[in-house]
């Protein structure tokens, strides 16, 4: 993001000029780069993160991780896409795809759903659908709200520091495929303008 803000900085003072950008701005580089980083995240913050109902509901917190070389990045986001819009205990869901692990390359999904569909009954759906053993798929329940945020946040790709190379690695990837970096289906509120 910071290299978008650096990039668009650089536009505006490149059409208006350095004196009248100051003039415009009235900002140093690293100002207008704060700045902008501080409105991009408190617009973040109020649409994804803030007290909804959907915040005290159970969730599920989903691990969809397929043999290795069986399906690529980019016909497992598809397919995941897909089982959003064909599931209706998945009507209030998001989830990301990612590859790179410390083991190695390895497509796999994390998503979370709000829903009161029982672990057992998932799997079962869900490893039908992708066509895998019913180990391939994992299954949490969360009550209350416990890890909510937390969830939004690993699938928004705000992980441990220890796990930021595969990250960047995945967004990487995911940007060289044309991937959304997550997908959020009605989980989180974002129809407020800001």
């Amino acid at each position: 993001m910071l290299k978008e803000v650096s990039q668009l900085r650089d536009n505006f003072q490149e059409m208006w000029g350095e004196e009248k950008f100051k003039e415009l701005f009235n900002q140093t580089l690293d100002e207008f780069i704060t700045d902008t980083i501080q409105k991009s995240d408190a617009i973040l913050k109020k649409r994804f993160i803030k007290p909804t109902p959907d915040n005290e509901a159970t969730h599920a917190w989903i691990g969809i991780n397929l043999p290795p070389d069986t399906i690529t990045l980019q016909e497992l986001y598809e397919k995941t896409y897909e089982a959003t819009h064909r599931y209706k205990w998945l009507d209030k869901s998001g989830f990301v795809v990612e590859s790179h692990t410390p083991n190695g390359y390895r497509p796999h999904v994390h998503m979370m759903a709000v829903t009161k569909e029982k672990p057992y009954r998932i799997i079962q759906i869900l490893s039908s659908y992708y066509n895998v053993q019913p180990q391939s798929i994992e299954v949490k329940l969360y009550h209350r709200g416990v890890l909510y945020e937390e969830h939004i946040n690993y699938i928004q790709g705000k992980k441990r520091h220890d796990k930021l190379e595969y990250v960047e690695k995945d967004i990487e990837e995911r940007d060289s495929l044309g991937i959304p970096h997550v997908n959020i289906k009605n989980l989180l509120k974002i129809d407020e303008a800001v």
